[in-house]
């Protein structure tokens, strides 16, 4: 082997490594964020958009712990957890309702 073709062999392994490497940090990305991109507490909208955002604060240099850092959820996530909000209270006001009436029977004086 030459040693103009030992260094192309190593430069496409080196290359191949690398792809391999980088899909195996898309896939566990993608698996560990399977349940945040469409969260129950945003009554399961897509959020791609906060993901993104807390990637992208997350992948630039700081001297300070990461943990630490707060991103701002954008307006659409805040609208999709305020309409989860109202359709689980409309979901509970049958159950209200029937634990104000149970209340109210048993605070009646009995005959």
């Amino acid at each position: 082997m030459t040693e103009p073709s030992l260094a192309i062999a190593i430069d496409k392994a080196g290359e191949q490594r690398a792809k391999e490497i980088m899909k195996n940090i898309k896939l566990s990305v993608l698996k560990s964020l399977e349940s945040a991109w469409r969260p129950k507490g945003a009554g399961e909208e897509f959020i791609g958009d906060d993901v993104k955002a807390v990637l992208r604060a997350l992948s630039q240099p700081t001297s300070y712990d990461s943990r630490t850092l707060e991103v701002a959820p954008s307006k659409e996530l805040i609208q999709a957890c305020r309409a989860k909000i109202i359709n689980d209270l409309l979901k509970g006001l049958p159950n209200i309702r029937e634990l104000t009436e149970m209340a109210e029977r048993q605070l009646q004086p009995t005959e």
